[in-house]
């Protein structure tokens, strides 16, 4: 398995990269590898193109996966796509880079889960019957089904939430004091809250 910090969105919210926005003097993009990272996963970063050059100045360019301009998707099922495709053996464990208050013993709790029910495409997380889909794993049987319906020309909609509906998807419930954990950071008057 393989950690996957999603920095590729375009923060037009946000006004700047928020993978390279700092919090307590780190980045977020490597706030989210060293939560990937106390799972003991190697951590790769999905980053579009225009992202390259500043990321490759702040982490190894052989860990960065751009997308795949051969996609015609838009969103975060392009960088998840973009990553099965580069390592399609590899199941993946995905965390948005703008997911800065998620806790490790949440992300612990999904590995857990896919242990003990590892006949699933997919697993996330439920916050009142929403799935959370940007922390959540990701397994190569199940982005290949999607790469499959890619190429066929029947994936109809590109949002996650349309592709673990086509998935076999294991649901798990948040507390309500589990939701806060991801919240995410879309524009500087909402950094204030950290």
């Amino acid at each position: 398995m393989i950690g996957l910090v999603l920095c590729g969105g375009q923060s037009e919210r946000m006004g700047s990269d928020k993978g390279i926005l700092l919090a307590n003097g780190q980045t977020w993009a490597s706030i989210a590898e060293e939560k990937l990272k106390a799972l003991n996963l190697p951590v790769k970063f999905s980053v579009n193109t225009n992202q390259e050059s500043d990321y490759s100045n702040l982490f190894r360019k052989e860990n960065l996966i751009p997308d795949n301009l051969n996609l015609n998707i838009g969103g975060p099922l392009k960088g998840v796509l973009s990553a099965h495709l580069s390592a399609p053996v590899e199941d993946l464990f995905v965390l948005a880079c703008d997911l800065i208050k998620m806790d490790i013993s949440l992300m612990n709790r999904l590995m857990n889960e896919k242990i003990q029910h590892p006949d699933f495409d997919a697993y996330v997380f439920l916050n009142n019957d929403f799935y959370e889909p940007l922390c959540g794993i990701y397994t190569a049987k199940g982005l290949a089904k999607i790469m499959k319906l890619y190429n066929e020309g029947n994936l109809k909609k590109h949002s996650m939430h349309a592709t673990l509906d086509l998935l076999n998807t294991y649901k798990i419930h948040l507390s309500a004091s589990e939701q806060g954990y991801f919240k995410n950071f879309n524009s500087p008057t909402e950094i204030n809250e950290l």
